[in-house]
């Protein structure tokens, strides 16, 4: 008896969850609910479409649009028109321009499916620790980094003066100063200061003798 009630209780649990979700079901209510939506969203906006030409199959753009954002998808423009417009019916000069009119409607409704917010409820939410999880692992949206210092370059470090052959015989502050090359550049500057004598030609320097 405890086996059979055992029994009973998993099979009850069982069909509770196949009941709580149901890949068909589900799928039937969620389309019955785009549906419902993009009749509502064009009914609220077909007054902006008024002088579209083909107004009717540019309405059957805009749903398609709004439906496909409803139902998780990203909004682009299909490269082909559903099947119904492959028939030989739109195998014609106007026939195309149907097509293009489908064409026309379904970014629009695309865009109001996104401006009502639509696109977020396909998402099935996460709590923050898994997020956080996640992301560290790379998955996700990439997590915040710490912007690095930048890196400083090092300084130069000072070189050593030359050894002069006098560093034991100067005492702090004392340098070593040339006599020989300042006076020689003392009275290189003198002879080029001197003025010309007169007689002993200009710019040449003259030698006088010297007496006995």
């Amino acid at each position: 008896m405890l086996v059979v009630s055992t029994g009973g209780c998993t099979a009850f649990a069982g069909l509770s969850n196949s009941l709580d979700y149901n890949e068909c079901c589900d799928e039937f209510v969620l389309g019955y609910r785009n549906s419902a939506w993009s009749a509502r969203a064009w009914h609220e906006r077909k007054a902006c479409f008024a002088n579209e030409d083909y107004r009717y199959h540019f309405r059957d753009g805009f749903r398609q649009g709004y439906e496909d954002v409803a139902n998780g998808g990203n909004g682009c423009t299909p490269a082909f028109p559903p099947r119904s417009y492959w028939s030989w019916k739109f195998q014609s000069p106007e026939g195309q321009q149907r097509v293009n009119a489908w064409f026309a409607g379904y970014p629009h409704g695309a865009r109001a499916a996104e401006e009502d917010g639509l696109g977020n409820y396909g998402e099935i939410p996460m709590s923050y620790q898994m997020e956080q999880a996640c992301q560290a692992c790379g998955l996700g949206e990439p997590a915040a980094t710490i912007a690095a210092a930048p890196a400083v370059a090092p300084k130069p470090e000072p070189k050593p003066a030359p050894l002069t052959g006098y560093e034991g015989l100067l005492g702090e502050g004392e340098t070593i100063v040339g006599d020989v090359q300042v006076e020689s550049e003392t009275a290189a500057s003198a002879v080029e200061s001197a003025p010309p004598r007169i007689g002993s030609g200009i710019g040449r320097q003259f030698n006088r003798p010297k007496p006995f």
